[in-house]
């Protein structure tokens, strides 16, 4: 079984862009069949990047190929292929951030990467704090109002 990203982990961007990709992350990239290659476009769910390995790039391309035109996905698709790049990861484990990429994403100082299982995020530390505490604020209330219609009898 393929191992898959977890967990937060914040790394310094250097004078050259370069940023450290978790060593954990650099295994899974390798296990999922991408040991010096990540692919990373803007994410649609968060303001920041999406990565993911080549292989799970390609299947995406499968899928673009047989998706109904002008559908939803097949638009979402088209922008993912149209915006995403190949970085390639150095013999330290590093990837250098096209200038572009990082001020449209506000990596400067520091990137935080966040694992979504097959992919994972990168992002400034703000925008990982802020969306993050918005997850937890959903999933709190959505427990509460669960408890609350126990509490009534389910009404």
């Amino acid at each position: 079984m393929a191992r898959f990203f977890s967990g937060t982990v914040a790394n310094r961007i250097d004078a050259k862009q370069r940023v450290s990709v978790p060593a954990s992350f650099r295994s899974t990239l390798a296990e999922l069949g991408s040991p010096d290659t990540v692919v990373v476009y803007r994410a649609p769910e968060i303001d920041g990047l999406e990565c993911c390995p080549t292989p799970m790039m390609e299947a995406l391309v499968e899928e673009f190929e047989s998706v109904e035109r002008f559908s939803d996905r097949y638009d979402e698709l088209q922008l993912i292929l149209a915006e995403s790049r190949e970085l390639k990861l150095d013999r330290e484990g590093r990837i250098t951030l096209p200038d572009d990429l990082a001020q449209q994403n506000d990596l400067a100082d520091e990137a935080v990467f966040i694992g979504q299982a097959r992919k994972f995020y990168l992002c400034s530390k703000a925008v990982a704090n802020a969306w993050t505490d918005a997850k937890l604020l959903r999933e709190r209330a959505k427990v509460q109002a669960r408890t609350s219609r126990a509490q009534d009898g389910g009404r």
